[in-house]
C-alpha cells in the first residue's frame, strides 16, 4: 500500500513539474495579461509570485524580449487599468518594485526607477515601498532611496514678492 502512494505521489510530482508555463515569442508579442502570466501569477491566498526562469529567458534574449519587458514595466507605471484583471494599488507597486529590482540587478539599468519616481508627485510609490519595507529586497531599497534623494522634487520656496523701491527724491 506505501508502495503504490509513494509511487502516485512521485508521477504526480514529475507531471506537474513539466506543466510550468513556459514563454514564446508570440506570447511575447501580444497582449499585456498574457505577457503578464509569464512574469507572475498569483497564488490562492492572492500573493504574487514571480517566474524567474521566464525573467532569465527575457533578460538573456534582450532585444524585442527585453523591450517589451521595459514598455510593460512603463504601461504599469502610467496606467492602472492596463490588464484585464485590475491589480490593486499595493500589487501594482509590488510587481513594479520587483522588476525594477530584476532590471537593475540583471543589467544595472535604473532608469524606470527614474520614470516611477519623475512620475509619482504624491510620493504614493515611495511610502508604499517604504510601508512594505521594499518587499526584503536590498538592492531595490538602497538603489531606490539614492534615487530619490537625487531626483525628488525640491520644496516649494516660499517667495515674497517684489516691490520696486523707487527714490522719489529727484
Amino acid at each position: 500500500m506505501n508502495k503504490k502512494i509513494f509511487l502516485l505521489v512521485i508521477i504526480f510530482l514529475t507531471i506537474s513539474c513539466g506543466t510550468q508555463k513556459t514563454i514564446t515569442e508570440k506570447d511575447l508579442r501580444s497582449s499585456y495579461d498574457k505577457f503578464s502570466t509569464f512574469i507572475w501569477s498569483k497564488n490562492k491566498n492572492d500573493s504574487i509570485v514571480y517566474n524567474k526562469k521566464n525573467l532569465d529567458l527575457i533578460t538573456f534574449k534582450k532585444g524585442e524580449y527585453y523591450r517589451k519587458l521595459g514598455r510593460y514595466i512603463s504601461y504599469l507605471i502610467h496606467n492602472d487599468s492596463i490588464l484585464k484583471t485590475p491589480l490593486t494599488f499595493s500589487e501594482r507597486s509590488n510587481i513594479l518594485g520587483h522588476l525594477m529590482n530584476y532590471m537593475h540587478i540583471s543589467h544595472n539599468s535604473s532608469l524606470d526607477m527614474e520614470i516611477l519616481i519623475l512620475s509619482d508627485k504624491d510620493y504614493h510609490y515611495y511610502s508604499e515601498f517604504e510601508k512594505n519595507n521594499y518587499y526584503n529586497l536590498p538592492n531595490l531599497k538602497k538603489e531606490y532611496r539614492r534615487k530619490f534623494e537625487e531626483l525628488k522634487p525640491t520644496k516649494k520656496l516660499d517667495l515674497k514678492p517684489v516691490i520696486d523701491i523707487i527714490d522719489k527724491s529727484d
